[in-house]
């Protein structure tokens, strides 16, 4: 891209203009945590600018491996469907267990998963982390490298 040049998920500006000099990283944080960017007068997702770059096309939709929308380094961007994305995608703000597909029902963790649009009970435990096991077990069955878990979370 002449506009453009990559270093480390970032962009940076090839030209100089009135608002910029050369070199300066180009974009901004959206509140929903996306990493925004201006390019003739369109705003973009500087996700699929990079992809973009790095494969001469750019997919309908993007997955962030690691589950952090704001890591555009290339590695950390696939391909995927829908579905796959919404495998990819960490435990909702409101989950005050913070483990995606666990919550506490008759005093005990239960352990649920959704799979093309059927809920599958795999039971109830006593302490979350052999519930959010059970959700990551069944997780990876079901969805392979798209599964979400909490280690990509810490280490990714």
């Amino acid at each position: 891209m002449e506009t453009f040049f990559y270093r480390d998920g970032n962009l940076f500006w090839k030209k100089r203009s009135k608002k910029r000099n050369i070199g300066d990283m180009a974009g901004w944080i959206e509140k929903n945590g996306y990493v925004g960017c201006s390019l003739n007068g369109s705003a973009y997702r500087l996700h699929r600018l990079i992809y973009q770059m790095h494969h001469g096309n750019c997919p309908d939709i993007i997955d962030h491996i690691n589950g952090d929308i704001s890591d555009n380094r290339i590695e950390n961007l696939r391909p995927a469907t829908s579905q796959q994305n919404n495998f990819n995608r960490r435990a909702a703000k409101i989950n005050k267990l913070g483990t995606k597909g666990v919550c506490i029902e008759r005093g005990k963790f239960k352990a649920n998963i959704k799979f093309n649009g059927k809920s599958m009970h795999l039971g109830y435990f006593d302490n979350l982390e052999d519930a959010s096991l059970a959700y990551q077990k069944k997780s990876i069955e079901l969805f392979g490298e798209y599964a979400w878990m909490m280690q990509k979370k810490k280490n990714g």
